[in-house]
């Protein structure tokens, strides 16, 4: 199966689960690279039509009818969006947007990964500030003033109007549109948002051992729970007590502080919660990934996703429960934080005492180019699919690693099999030693509010292996930034994949160089943030429990 034929099936299947944002934006994407393709633009017109966005939909199919001029269907179609725009109103001049209303809302809507369709009045809201920003002589400031107000809405319409200045021959405009969306990530980086860890004034030590419960569900832990049980233990004033999973289980006596991880599983965990919040014991919270926004298709939604009306609610109880929630992405975090929330953001580390990270990678004659993740990336790697394919044809010493995912694998079934090899996944003791079979690590990533709230683990990762790496722009990859490339077009995947197979120097210096920024986030490093928050935490607790005229735990004990 072609490229092409291959992508439309898989529109088409998006559109038969009426997942229209999905369908459009790959038959967006064809239209641009296929541009005789007859059947894209006639899909991405009805897409259009549908969203009521009559004129795009006129204009696509006038451009179909350029390539089959018979066409009688394509005809009737033009005959029925020139009706419908004859009943639409005429939208004011000062509120010119690239599409209708309704096809924005819904554009915007996939964009920004909105659960809901976007009100007017936000469209409206973010229009009004991103003209205020093109015509300042001085839009920095403007961007400086507004940072509280620049959320995932108005990049997401600052996109829609590059795309369209650049449809409609205007490479200045969309030039100076570029140079703002620029402007607006130097500002977000001079003035950070990211959620801090609660501090308090005179810190000390406490005069004795803390007491931390860990409150885990049932079941392997993950990666990031291993990791923050390697970090705390690095804690010498700190004693990890470990609940029993039997919900009927009594609760250990004497705990100073909760760390859950992902309890909105169990509803028993809950209860348990609940009692200890009761007994003004602090409860922080981890959440390792965003579950609200978590895709239905992710392998971990039946487990973990708020599919139903009693997870969901057990979710908003956990968060309502946690006195700090931690999480690994500072996305996340923030938009947390918006909610009312506390967050602190504590992001994913590595073991050094695991000897697989330091152990040397096999001698082999190829280039691996390789892609690890779970099931539930699929479209994530499709997007890529053809420039690596390419790459593979031109480049004979490259060979294409792929694991955890036997359909990934299947999407190069047009490739020999000595080209491509497939490893299942790993314990995550011996993950270090699945990622010495890459040379090259690939992390593509849609634009979707799910993969946007991402931690940075890949490229941590392939720090520590010394692997340079190729990514999406992604904000946690952005702010991680050493070891690789940040392609922000998809075209920009073949050349980048060649410069690096043509220049093995580059390899080396871009493998060193996530190296060393890997150094910081060793567990070790990391135990020092957790023992911040867990020190600040206990001391709050402490001083707040003696204004209530309650006595605290070491009290009791003593």
């Amino acid at each position: 199966m072609s490229d092409l034929e291959f992508r439309k099936q898989l529109g088409r299947s998006h559109l038969n689960a009426n997942k229209l944002g999905l369908a459009l934006s790959i038959f967006a994407e064809l239209v641009e690279e296929y541009p005789d393709d007859v059947e894209s633009h006639i899909i991405l017109g009805d897409c259009y039509l549908a969203g009521a966005d009559y004129q795009s939909a006129q204009q696509l199919y006038q451009q179909a009818l350029q390539i089959d001029p018979d066409s009688a269907d394509i005809i009737r179609r033009l005959q029925l969006t020139q009706a419908e725009l004859l009943k639409q109103e005429h939208l004011p001049e000062s509120f010119r947007l690239p599409t209708s209303k309704d096809s924005l809302s819904m554009l915007l809507q996939e964009l920004t990964g909105r659960t809901g369709p976007v009100a007017d009045n936000e469209i409206r809201s973010a229009a009004d500030l991103l003209q205020e920003m093109v015509n300042s002589s001085q839009p920095a400031e403007v961007v400086a003033r507004h940072l509280d107000q620049i959320d995932v809405l108005l990049p997401a319409l600052l996109e829609l109007n590059i795309k369209q200045a650049e449809a409609d021959g205007k490479p200045d405009l969309a030039a100076a549109l570029q140079i703002l969306q620029e402007n607006i990530q130097l500002q977000k980086k001079s003035f950070p948002t990211y959620p801090q860890a609660p501090m308090i004034e005179n810190l000390s030590e406490p005069d004795r051992n803390i007491r931390l419960l860990i409150i885990h569900p049932a079941g392997y832990p993950s990666a990031r729970q291993l990791q923050i049980r390697q970090s705390l233990q690095h804690i010498k004033t700190l004693e990890l007590v470990d609940m029993d999973q039997d919900v009927d289980s009594a609760l250990p006596e004497e705990i100073d502080l909760v760390l859950a991880f992902n309890p909105h599983t169990d509803a028993g965990i809950i209860k348990k919660l609940a009692d200890l919040a009761s007994g003004n014991i602090p409860v922080v919270l981890d959440l390792e990934t965003d579950f609200e926004n978590l895709p239905i298709h992710h392998p971990q939604y039946p487990l973990l996703g708020l599919g139903t009306a009693a997870r969901a609610k057990t979710y908003s109880a956990c968060l309502s429960l946690a006195d700090v929630i931690t999480t690994p992405s500072y996305i996340l975090g923030a938009q947390l934080k918006t909610m009312g929330h506390e967050t602190v953001f504590l992001p994913d580390g590595w073991d050094p005492e695991n000897p697989l990270w330091q152990k040397e990678s096999p001698q082999r004659q190829t280039i691996n180019i390789g892609w690890i993740g779970s099931p539930g990336y699929l479209e994530d790697i499709a997007s890529v699919r053809r420039s690596i394919v390419r790459i593979l044809r031109e480049f004979p010493q490259t060979q294409l690693v792929i694991s955890g995912d036997p359909q990934v694998y299947q999407l190069f079934d047009n490739l020999p099999e000595y080209r491509r090899v497939f490893l299942p996944q790993v314990d995550q003791e011996d993950f270090p030693s699945l990622l010495a079979q890459l040379d090259i690590r690939l992390v593509p990533m849609r634009n979707t509010v799910y993969n946007r709230s991402s931690s940075d683990r890949p490229l941590l990762e392939a720090g520590i292996r010394k692997t340079p790496w190729i990514a999406s722009p992604i904000p946690a990859f952005k702010n991680w930034a050493a070891g690789g490339r940040i392609l922000h077009n998809r075209e920009d995947w073949y050349t980048c994949l060649k410069t690096l197979i043509q220049d093995p120097n580059l390899i080396r210096m871009l493998g060193y160089e996530g190296f060393q920024t890997a150094q910081e986030r060793s567990v070790i490093e990391l135990s020092k943030q957790w023992q911040k928050l867990l020190v600040s935490l206990m001391s709050r607790s402490t001083q707040l429990v003696r204004e209530s005229g309650q006595t605290t735990v070491s009290e009791r004990a003593s």
